[in-house]
């Protein structure tokens, strides 16, 4: 057998291996639904007012 049909063969049985994995997740079928505010505010930070994009009223990011 040649070393290029060993691959083929190794990769497709990798993929048969974890492709059930994936198909039989617990989580299948649940649909979740998510409501996002996203609105401009007016910030004003060092003398300077800006408009940013809020999230539920929140900056979205790491507060510094």
């Amino acid at each position: 057998m040649s070393s290029c049909f060993l691959r083929v063969m190794l990769i497709a049985f990798c993929a048969l291996w974890t492709l059930p994995e994936l198909v039989l997740a617990k989580h299948t079928g649940i649909t979740r639904r998510y409501n996002f505010d996203i609105k401009l505010q007016k910030v004003t930070r060092l003398c300077q007012t800006k408009s940013i994009v809020t999230v539920n009223g929140q900056f979205p990011g790491l507060g510094l």
